[in-house]
């Protein structure tokens, strides 16, 4: 059913199916966060593919805490990224973003 609603959002935005590939929102994602600096865009982006392609969720976590960085939303972005080391301990990414916001505090 959520995934459904995700789909009908997505057409209704105009954004083509992902063809079952969660790279391909994942690239839109990034595209809007980084070369049209949306992140409300990109959030949207990282959210549906969470919903659509939960087998890898540690990865879409790790994105979502990286946006939520260039957002300026700490809290969130800790959140993400813990989410990404707890499903995936070996994510050394996600263990340095980790580190390096606890020394913003």
């Amino acid at each position: 059913a959520e995934q459904q609603k995700v789909a009908e959002e997505m057409r209704d935005a105009g954004v083509a199916d992902s063809g079952g590939n969660p790279q391909t929102l994942n690239v839109l994602a990034y595209r809007a966060l980084y070369r049209d600096n949306d992140v409300a865009k990109a959030l949207k982006y990282m959210n549906w593919n969470l919903i659509l392609f939960p087998g890898v969720a540690p990865q879409l976590h790790d994105s979502l805490g990286e946006a939520y960085m260039v957002d300026g939303q700490k809290d969130l972005a800790i959140k993400n990224y813990a989410k990404s080391l707890q499903l995936n301990p070996g994510n050394s990414g996600a263990i340095l973003m980790l580190k390096r916001i606890q020394e913003m505090k």
